[in-house]
Formats: structure tokens, C-alpha cells, sequence
């Protein structure tokens, strides 16, 4: 349709361009005829005054009915010649009106010839969008095919692993009646546990001397250099264990400092005290080597961001480099957590004034026990 179509434009363009020339070969006739009726006109004059000094001569030399005879005779040629220049200049009238209107038509006939231009340009344009768009099509079609043939290729290893799938998902619904059924064991276990820890921890807790409530605790265990001295370390994880396991405590979290604070869990929420979360705290000191110096601060400081908490059980061996920052936190902190207790454990030389006298005010601050080991 297209093709026709521009076929017909260009016919029309040469039609146009034909009709245009004839047009000129006319103009150009009409030209020489009006250059002629001028010239015969002319010459039509010419010979007009040639008659008249014939006419004046004849009258001059010839008798009077001579030169009458004379002068019709050349009153008739002057008729017929002025008859002739009249039929000329109507000539010439005429041919001027028709170049007028061949002017015209040549100028509507170039505005027909631009027009159709235009359109051919523009059929061109749409000539060459379609080609853009079979190429495309072309394209397309042979990644389709070839998209084809990579599915029927692949066909068989794809069945395969669905075959694979379907087996490895059997597999998993046999691991999950396991897991669930380990899951069951395990909170078996946990209750039993937390049934023989309920039944101990008050009895364990007296004996102990710590005093209050102990359902949500934070132990917090000096790990600095100086516990090194005397098998303190060795004798601080043994009563972590036990500990851990006497004491009526439902939740807890482990603080091990020196100059750094290390905590497990990591967050501010306590952990329930399950046989799996039991074993993690007391990994928190078998990874630990002690080291460094004894900041008592940064340590109380963490163990409050578990709050609200029932008590903190802190074991050290020795006094902070600052006693005085360190009495003025438990005092401030107290009228926050009025109801959190703070048992200190001193390991070591607890009869120094200044060691010992710092965690005896720190426990009866807070309504807490001392226990000096």
C-alpha cells in the first residue's frame, strides 16, 4: 500500500513537471505573436504616412479627379490597414489575458508540485521506519527461536532437578519431625531443669547470703590482670557454674571487664536461663584471658542498661582507679532502680579499707550482701 502510494506521488510530480513545460512552449508562442502583431502594427504606419505623402504628391502634380480617384484609393488601404491593427492589438489583448491566467495555474501547479515533495519526503521517512521495524521483528524472531531451542535443551535437566527438588523436600518434612521432635526433649529438659533450679535456688540463696529478689540478674566478673594472682580466675569460673546453676534466677546476662566492657547477650535484653543459654554465659569466661586494668565504672554502668533488674552480683579483686565516681553512680542510680540490689563478692586482700570499704558501701547502698572470699 505504501509503495503504491508513493508511486502515484511521483507520477503526479512528473505530470506536473510535463504540464508546466507545455505551459512554457505556450507562453513562449504567445510572446512571439504579440512581438509580431507589434511589428505589423509598425510596419501598419509606416506604410499609413508613405500613403500620405503619395496622396499630398499626387494632389500636388496630378489633375482633380485623378487625385480623387487617388485619394479613395488610398482611404480604402488606410481602412484596411487600421482594420488590421485593430485585429492585432485584439490579438495582443487577448494573448496578454491568457499569459495571466498560464501564470496562475503555473504558480498553483508549483505549490502542488512542493506539496507533493513534502509528501514523498514524508513517505520516505515511513519507508524506512517500516524497514526499521521488520529488521526489529527479524531480530526478536531469532532470539525467540533461539530462546526455543536453549528451553528444549535445557528440558531434561530441569526435569532432573525437580526430580531433585521433590526428594531433597521429603528429606527436609523427615528433618523437620526430627527437629520438632529434639525440640520437644529440649524443653523437657529445660522444665525439668528449671523445676530442680525453683526447688534448690532459695535454699542455695540463703545459704549464700544474698539476699532479695533474684529472678532477673546480672553477674558481672572482674577480668583484669590481677586475677590472675593466687588461681583467682580458675576459682571465679567454678562459682559462675555453680552459681548459675543454685541460684533461683530465671534471667541473666555476664559482664567481664578490665579496661573494656565485654557482655553476653550483646543487646539489652536478658537471656532465660535454658540449659543451651546456660552453656553460652559460662563460655563468656572460658574465652577470656585476664588482662588489663579495673574498670568498675564502665561495667556497673552497662549492667543497668538490662533494668529493670532484680540484682547484680559483682565479683572483683580490686578497687577502681576512681572509688569516689564510682559511689557517687551507685547513689545517683539508686533513686531510679530503687528495688535493684547490688551483692559484692571481694576476692583477695577484702580487709583493705579502701577495697573493702568501697564494696561494703556499694551493698549497703543498695540493700545488697558483701561476701569477702
Amino acid at each position: 500500500m505504501t509503495d503504491l502510494f508513493l508511486l502515484t506521488a511521483v507520477l503526479l510530480i512528473a505530470g506536473i513537471c510535463q504540464l508546466g513545460l507545455g505551459i512554457s512552449r505556450k507562453e513562449q508562442k504567445v510572446q512571439s505573436l504579440l512581438v509580431q502583431s507589434e511589428t505589423n502594427a509598425t510596419r501598419a504606419r509606416e506604410v499609413a504616412a508613405q500613403l500620405a505623402a503619395a496622396l499630398a504628391e499626387v494632389s500636388r502634380l496630378s489633375p482633380l479627379a485623378e487625385m480623387s480617384e487617388a485619394a479613395a484609393a488610398a482611404q480604402h488601404v488606410v481602412e484596411e490597414l487600421r482594420g488590421r491593427l485593430q485585429e492585432l492589438e485584439g490579438k495582443s489583448a487577448t494573448g496578454k489575458i491568457t499569459v495571466d491566467e498560464l501564470e496562475r495555474r503555473i504558480a498553483a501547479l508549483k505549490e502542488s508540485a512542493k506539496q507533493a515533495e513534502l509528501l514523498t519526503i514524508d513517505l520516505g521517512k515511513a519507508k524506512t521506519e517500516r524497514q526499521r521495524l521488520l529488521n526489529e521483528i527479524a531480530r526478536l524472531t531469532a532470539e525467540l527461536q533461539a530462546a526455543s531451542t536453549e528451553r528444549q535443551r535445557l528440558a531434561p535437566e530441569i526435569q532432573t532437578l525437580r526430580a531433585e527438588l521433590a526428594a531433597a523436600v521429603a528429606k527436609n518434612a523427615d528433618l523437620v519431625i526430627f527437629a520438632n521432635q529434639a525440640s520437644e526433649s529440649r524443653d523437657r529438659s529445660d522444665a525439668a531443669f528449671a523445676l530442680y533450679r525453683s526447688s534448690q535456688g532459695a535454699l542455695s540463696q540463703e545459704l549464700l547470703g544474698f539476699n532479695g529478689k533474684m529472678d532477673r540478674v546480672v553477674f558481672i566478673f572482674d577480668g583484669s590482670g590481677s586475677m590472675k594472682d593466687d588461681g583467682r580466675w580458675e576459682h571465679t569460673r567454678a562459682t559462675m557454674r555453680a552459681w548459675l546453676r543454685a541460684l533461683p534466677v530465671r534471667e541473666a546476662a555476664v559482664i567481664v571487664f578490665n579496661d573494656t566492657v565485654r557482655t553476653v547477650p550483646e543487646g539489652d535484653q536478658l537471656l532465660p536461663l535454658t540449659a543451651a543459654n546456660l552453656k553460652m554465659l559460662e563460655e563468656a569466661l572460658e574465652k577470656t584471658s585476664p588482662d588489663g586494668n579495673t574498670n568498675t565504672l564502665a561495667a556497673l554502668e552497662r549492667a543497668y542498661t538490662f533494668a529493670p533488674i532484680d540484682a547484680i552480683v559483682l565479683v572483683t579483686d580490686g578497687k577502681p582507679e576512681d572509688p569516689g565516681k564510682v559511689k557517687r553512680f551507685v547513689k545517683s542510680i539508686r533513686k531510679r532502680y530503687p528495688d535493684t540490689r547490688i551483692h559484692a563478692v571481694a576476692l583477695g586482700e577484702y580487709f583493705d579499707k579502701d577495697f573493702g570499704g568501697l564494696l561494703k558501701d556499694i551493698a549497703a547502698e543498695t540493700g545488697g550482701a558483701f561476701i569477702g572470699r
